[in-house]
């Protein structure tokens, strides 16, 4: 029997400065760390929507004393309030993990009641074909990186809503901030377009999922 996947989330929290030139450190706001939500379905706790059930609070497998948000990918979305106005830049921070391959985006959306693929701006994906994580680069996909199942990562996207575009830094060295050494590239280019470009706010961190046979996940944030 095929078992359900998911997105695993530990921590989110949207940088309240633009990223230093140097080391990807700053301060901080948090939007979400779970540790106070009630175990099971996340929708309508601390501001999150989530279109059925199967989003819940849980407990980090790696850490059972740890709360985490537990997404199930058989075709749902969520998503909670992160707004970067236009013409501004800041820096999207979360901790993710996930326990086999899937099919599942996460980043920043345009409009205020996200539900679509198209509805990205900022977006990684992971699919149940490999362990690349990819980002959407001006429309397609482009791999970051490999990863590894049941590993924590911490993920810093610096997203500038003014040029349109997304630079990435990713390790999973528990509680150490990035540095230079953890910037991802792509063929030497380590600013990433938008999906499609905008003119307006974004409103959202959403999380879309896509199905797709032989996934088990589950991915965790």
């Amino acid at each position: 029997m095929t078992m359900p996947q998911k997105l695993i989330l530990g921590t989110l929290a949207v940088c309240i400065f633009a990223i230093s030139t140097g080391d990807a450190q700053a301060i901080f706001i948090q939007v979400d760390d779970f540790e106070n939500l009630t175990p099971g379905p996340i929708d309508g706790q601390n501001e999150w929507y989530a279109s059925d059930i199967s989003s819940e609070i849980t407990y980090d497998p790696a850490a059972p004393d740890n709360q985490v948000l537990a997404v199930l990918t058989a075709s749902t979305f969520l998503f909670h309030s992160a707004v970067i106005i236009e013409g501004q830049a800041r820096t999207l921070f979360m901790r993710f993990r996930y326990e086999d391959q899937l099919n599942i985006s996460f980043g920043m959306s345009e409009p205020s009641f996200p539900d679509q693929f198209g509805n990205y701006e900022p977006e990684l994906s992971l699919t149940s074909t490999n362990d690349d994580l990819r980002i959407n680069d001006g429309g397609t996909y482009s791999v970051l990186t490999s990863l590894e199942p049941e590993h924590w990562y911490n993920c810093w996207l610096h997203i500038d809503n003014d040029a349109d575009i997304t630079s990435v830094w990713l390790h999973d060295r528990p509680l150490e901030s990035a540095t230079t050494g953890d910037k991802l590239e792509i063929d030497g280019r380590y600013e990433i377009p938008f999906r499609q470009g905008t003119l307006n706010n974004l409103q959202n961190f959403f999380i879309k999922t896509g199905g797709g046979d032989g996934v088990s996940g589950p991915l965790i944030l």
